[in-house]
């Protein structure tokens, strides 16, 4: 895209070093933002993928907290139930941090983590041509700098020679 052209245009025509240095911080710049923005991506996944396995116990064990909240003697129904019931208000917890006062369905979870898993292949996609953009600048760019480095003490080495002959 617009990096390759300007890849092109600094190996084939003339640029400033200043513009390759910029071209060497935008690349730099645009890698480092886009690792943020997978594993801010990755992050969410796994946040999904919790929520998902807490709605899904929420669900289950629902059954069973109700059966609790009614019963007469709760002392005598917390024993032979008191796993399941701690399981269901953990995760009624972790619903109620997340803020959700509805259920998602199971179909729409499933749709959120695919688009999240779609965007993040696309990110690992992206860091992958941006990592490449970048390596191809400051491959270019340390080529540069061994190539003035040479002509400096080229010229170096001819003012010294002009010097001694005077």
């Amino acid at each position: 895209m617009g990096g390759r052209h300007h890849e092109l245009s600094c190996r084939t025509q003339h640029c400033s070093y200043e513009e390759l240095e910029e071209r060497c911080d935008a690349a730099t710049a645009g890698s480092i933002r886009t690792r943020e923005s997978l594993r801010n991506t990755e992050q969410r996944i796994a946040d999904f993928s919790l929520l998902g396995k807490q709605i899904d116990t929420y669900r289950k064990l629902k059954p069973v907290y109700d059966r609790y909240k009614a019963s007469k003697d709760k002392e005598k129904f917390l024993r032979g139930f008191e796993s399941e019931i701690i399981l269901f208000e953990a995760a009624a917890r972790e619903i109620k941090k997340a803020g959700l006062t509805k259920l998602p369905s199971s179909e729409k979870l499933k749709v959120k983590l695919d688009e999240l898993s779609a965007r993040k292949t696309a990110l690992q996609a992206e860091l992958q041509k941006i990592q490449w953009e970048e390596k191809k600048y400051d491959t270019l760019r340390q080529n540069v700098d061994i190539v003035l480095k040479n002509l400096f003490r080229k010229r170096y080495k001819q003012t010294e020679t002009f010097i001694r002959r005077k």
